[in-house]
């Protein structure tokens, strides 16, 4: 009975350590299972992680180069419109000195024009000289190329344009006339 019982009991007892090899074995297998698992998810990890860093690279390099990319664009377009602005500047500043310098050139014809016209009818109270007219007489510069003295030619006859300023006249009026010109 004894005998039974302890042999029982000692199959019992193998079948337990059975159970608890079994169970050691189930929990090493689960335990590699649970390894195998831990090494996936860290390998995905691991893949998703250096993913992202090279998705936040890539993102980083497209953003700088956009932003050189632009800054270029902009200082490019700064300096166009810069230049531009000189030089429509410096195209206002020449007209408005060009438009200046005709006004100063009007006003100076102008006063030349009034002082030959105070000229024109002028007689010299010294020698009874020629009277001044416009009418015929002597070029100034045909007089002084004959060798002969202007104050005894006459005022030139009045011309137009460019040849009306090769012509000489009254020595007071020219005076007048290179005095005003070398203000320009």
């Amino acid at each position: 009975m004894l005998d039974h019982i302890t042999g029982s009991t000692v199959q019992d007892s193998d079948l337990i350590n059975q159970v608890q090899d079994l169970d050691l074995i189930n929990q090493v297998q689960d335990s590699d299972l649970i390894n195998q698992v831990q090494d996936s998810d860290l390998i995905n990890q691991v893949q998703v992680q250096d993913s992202d860093l090279i998705n936040q690279v890539q993102v980083q390099d497209s953003d700088l180069i956009n932003q050189v990319q632009v800054q270029d664009s902009d200082l490019i377009n700064q300096v166009q419109v810069q230049d531009s602005d000189l030089i429509n500047q410096v195209q206002v500043q020449d007209s408005d000195l060009i438009n200046q310098v005709q006004v100063q050139d009007s006003d100076l014809i102008s006063q030349v024009q009034d002082s030959e016209k105070c000229y024109s009818n002028w007689r010299s109270s010294a020698h009874g000289g020629p009277r001044w007219s416009h009418k015929g007489g002597r070029r100034w510069n045909a007089a002084l190329n004959n060798g002969e003295t202007a104050d005894r030619g006459t005022e030139p006859r009045p011309t137009q344009g460019a040849s009306r300023k090769k012509t000489l006249f009254h020595p007071a009026v020219t005076e007048l006339r290179e005095e005003n010109l070398s203000l320009i």
